[in-house]
């Protein structure tokens, strides 16, 4: 996945692994990521692990875009 939160490539597997279990399964080069922009995700049965390959402040994220107005007693954030 991108930091922008686009797919980069994907690849299926199969893995059981018991209660109170560790399941192991190799990861394919293929796709992988490309530096700082890019890094592996793994999602299984609603959960999701993220591997970030440097530390999230050298990632480059993008800028966020948004617009922010305040009122009294009120602060409104609009995409």
């Amino acid at each position: 996945m991108s930091v922008d939160g686009g797919v980069v490539g994907e690849a299926g597997m199969r893995l059981a692994a018991g209660a109170r279990a560790v399941g192991v399964v190799a990861v394919p080069r293929e796709p992988g990521p490309l530096g700082a922009k890019e890094f592996p995700v793994a999602d299984a049965d609603g959960l999701r692990a993220l591997h970030f390959p440097v530390p999230d402040r050298e990632v480059p994220y993008p800028r966020p875009e948004f617009a922010v107005s305040l009122t009294p007693g009120a602060v409104t954030i609009k995409p």
